[in-house]
């Protein structure tokens, strides 16, 4: 971080709060904002730097560092200003990062899931998926942000897809520690903010027409049968995986950071 800092001469700016500024939208490129001085700052070296070191550590700064990727070949002066920001925040947590805690005994492990997605979030009208899955008194496991491959018709679709995608990771963790010999506890709880999402899951798929959603329809059913999940509810206010769907504000920057990063200390929602 230190190197990063120096090498881009920001080793010793303000920080910021948050990973980028409430309510930022990162559009594509404006010519007329195109100045001499933003194409000659070296945006993709900075925006590639910034993402090695939140891939690994900086979990909570994914959905920011997402937004700056999307613009690596063509950028003007509000990307520049956005990654400057993100660089700042990153000073603010510096001596935050991952942590993990020894567990006593490691036969058996109890995880939880969170699950968000953004409707029709971005510029092309594609969603966003984020999923946290957590092994408690542990860490945080996996945080993914990332944005869908096609365009959904509906909240209830984007958060369907999210779900989905959260439970097959789910699912792979399960086997992989269980040839290890190590159980996860099931059914693990599944948190959604959306209840047309959960009221899906546990019904029937009558009403669904598309069959790309009925696939995602039937595996999470297969699973809630298997009992490896256990889909309930959320309330907005309170779901970490927001970190990876939107910017948020200062105070909720800080509470879902403590969450995600040192999940396994106690904190709270």
């Amino acid at each position: 971080m230190d190197a990063i800092l120096e090498r881009y001469k920001l080793l010793d700016c303000n920080i910021k709060r948050t990973p980028l500024p409430s309510g930022v939208i990162l559009g594509p490129a404006v010519e007329a904002k195109q100045t001499v001085a933003s194409q000659d700052f070296p945006y993709p070296e900075l925006t590639g730097s910034l993402l090695w070191i939140i891939r690994c550590t900086f979990l909570n700064a994914k959905y920011a560092c997402n937004q700056l990727c999307a613009h690596m070949s063509k950028w003007d002066e509000t990307h520049v200003t956005a990654a400057i920001h993100l660089t700042k925040y990153i000073k603010s947590i510096r001596d935050d990062g991952l942590i993990f805690r020894k567990q006593l005994k490691l036969d058996r492990l109890s995880m939880r899931i969170f699950s968000d997605a953004n409707f029709a979030g971005d510029s092309t009208l594609k969603s966003t998926s984020a999923f946290l899955i957590m092994v408690d008194t542990v860490g945080t496991l996996v945080f993914l942000s990332k944005q869908q491959t096609t365009v959904s018709k509906s909240t209830m679709e984007s958060e369907y897809r999210s779900a989905s995608h959260a439970s097959q990771v789910f699912e792979g963790f399960v086997n992989v520690l269980g040839q290890l010999g190590v159980t996860v506890l099931t059914p693990a709880p599944l948190f959604i903010d959306n209840t047309a999402t959960i009221a899906a899951i546990k019904t029937q798929a009558t009403s669904f027409k598309l069959r790309h959603l009925l696939l995602d329809h039937a595996y999470l059913r297969e699973l809630c049968h298997r009992r490896l999940i256990a889909p309930e509810h959320i309330d907005g206010t309170h779901n970490p995986a927001d970190m990876g769907t939107k910017l948020l504000s200062a105070e909720a920057t800080e509470r879902y950071s403590r969450f995600i990063l040192d999940s396994a200390g106690g904190h709270s929602l």
